[in-house]
């Protein structure tokens, strides 16, 4: 996936709106990081045959936990250059926590699990992703792995699989 294509202002490649089969109110103010996990983990639910669900009852409890290194850093220094602007972005304002990308993917499609990001290493949210499967906690399955995308222009990284 050409990641960098998500960024395009207002547009979406006809390619990724077949993917998610409707284009979420949201995407046109959405910063790359929600965009990225959005198509990442619908992608992944698509590759694994996991139907996306509509509702809590509709469907296996999947969740997501996450890890990266740099979170949100990218929106929230495009967010600090609006203050210095003098007129505070609350577009972007919405978007600089690290668990809001994994949110807005859980919203569109479904999945009714716990969702959180984690600083680290993919084995680390493997570890903490694995502790929510049942029998002991509440997910059939869990997708885990690495999202990152850097603020400083290299390249997005995303490795993320489903776990039983």
């Amino acid at each position: 996936m050409n990641w960098k294509s998500l960024a395009a202002d207002g547009e979406i490649a006809p390619e990724v709106a077949g993917l998610l089969g409707e284009v979420p109110k949201r995407w046109g103010r959405m910063d790359m990081a929600s965009r990225t996990a959005l198509v990442a983990v619908a992608a992944l639910l698509r590759d694994s045959g996991i139907p996306v669900s509509r509702g809590p009852d509709d469907g296996p409890c999947i969740g997501l936990v996450v890890a990266t290194n740099n979170g949100c850093l990218a929106t929230d220094v495009a967010f600090s250059r609006t203050i210095a602007d003098g007129a505070a972005s609350p577009m972007l304002f919405g978007y600089t926590l690290a668990n809001i990308p994994l949110a807005e993917a859980a919203s569109h499609c479904g999945l009714t699990g716990p969702v959180y990001a984690v600083y680290g290493t993919a084995a680390r949210a493997r570890a903490e992703a694995a502790g929510w499967l049942a029998p002991a906690g509440p997910a059939a399955m869990m997708i885990t792995g690495t999202i990152d995308v850097p603020a400083c222009g290299r390249e997005i990284t995303v490795n993320i699989e489903v776990i039983k």
